[in-house]
């Protein structure tokens, strides 16, 4: 697992935080769901296909990032609901059927646990006597499961993409095979999609980590809700990491502070960035200026080493072949137009 797993999985794992998505996402941002009715899970969920009676099953196990237990009451009834979060930095375009798994073995693993507590009431006698089905699956007609829902959180700026059912996966259009092919369609919440607005409807600084994400890539309307929501100026240290993690903006926080500056702290980040810009443009020109002097010179150089040289090869043909110097200039094929300069040199 790797640091941003870790991060946003601990992150989520706090009840306040896990409720607030849930309430936003589900609610519409009601204080539905208490988070201090929510219980940790064991992440694990183990499968078994799909035989109670005898040892001999199939097991696979998948594990959830985040998982919890709600026990209120709903509809004035005592309930039960299993809450789970899966974190996404990347698209993962096999979602559906990923968290359909998680999903099916939760309810898998509830069913081998009433049928191993029917099983153990039957070996002390206390227990119904099953029919002949209720035998085979282990699971009772009066037996209920406890609702799971799953949600994805997307920690990036960009679009999803992907798939969000498993219809959305298959090749075939026909609605009159789809009518028969059950679907799974993923819940998932994405900061791109979230309006300014909506963002009040949160209650933790999730609402502040979410829309960081969003703007993320747009540093100007990024400094602009930075400079204009104070929550920024005090956010608390655990949603600066996740952030910084997430989003791979390289700020700094000073250390065993509670609280954050993000704004001051992405602002010290822009002017680093301008003041490296700034080198890199001094150097780039430095070495422009530079390229064009060496030619320049390397130029005037060979100009002037050419001309010593056919200046010793014309007073060469004079000495030697007796020669004028005019004939001279012509026997080395010296242009018309140079022959006056070359005079005048010699």
């Amino acid at each position: 697992m790797g640091e941003t797993d870790i991060r946003t999985n601990e992150y989520m794992s706090d009840s306040d935080r896990f409720a607030d998505i849930f309430n936003f996402f589900i609610f519409d941002g009601e204080k539905v769901i208490n988070p201090e009715w929510l219980r940790e899970l064991d992440r694990s969920s183990i499968s078994f296909m799909f035989d109670n009676i005898n040892a001999k099953s199939e097991i696979f196990q998948k594990y959830r990032d985040v998982f919890k237990l709600y026990a209120a009451k709903w509809d004035k009834n005592a309930t039960y609901l299993l809450w789970g979060i899966e974190n996404q930095t990347e698209i993962n375009y096999a979602m559906p059927v990923r968290n359909m798994l998680y999903d099916a073995a939760t309810y898998s693993k509830q069913i081998a646990e009433v049928a191993k507590s029917h099983r153990k009431k039957s070996k002390t006698k206390s227990g119904m006597n099953p029919d002949s089905g209720e035998f085979l699956g282990g699971f009772y007609r009066d037996d209920r499961l406890i609702p799971v829902i799953t949600l994805v959180l997307f920690w990036s700026p960009e679009r999803w993409n992907g798939p969000k059912s498993i219809h959305e996966m298959l090749e075939i259009n026909d609605k009159r095979l789809l009518e028969y092919i059950p679907d799974y369609k993923i819940n998932i919440v994405t900061p791109r999609e979230i309006t300014d607005k909506d963002f009040n409807k949160f209650n933790t600084p999730l609402a502040e980590a979410l829309q960081f994400i969003k703007y993320s890539k747009n540093k100007k309307k990024l400094m602009q809700i930075l400079r204009e929501n104070e929550a920024y100026q005090h956010l608390d240290i655990k949603t600066a990491e996740v952030l910084r993690t997430v989003t791979n903006i390289k700020v700094t926080f000073p250390k065993e502070e509670k609280e954050a500056n993000m704004c001051k702290a992405v602002e010290d980040l822009m002017k680093d960035a301008a003041r490296e810009a700034a080198k890199e443009a001094a150097k780039e020109a430095t070495r422009v200026t530079t390229e064009k002097v060496t030619k320049s010179v390397t130029k005037s150089v060979t100009k002037e080493t050419r001309d010593t040289t056919l200046m010793d090869s014309i007073r060469n043909l004079m000495d030697t072949m007796k020669m004028t110097a005019e004939q001279a200039m012509n026997a080395l094929k010296i242009p018309e137009r140079d022959q006056k300069r070359y005079a005048k040199l010699l």
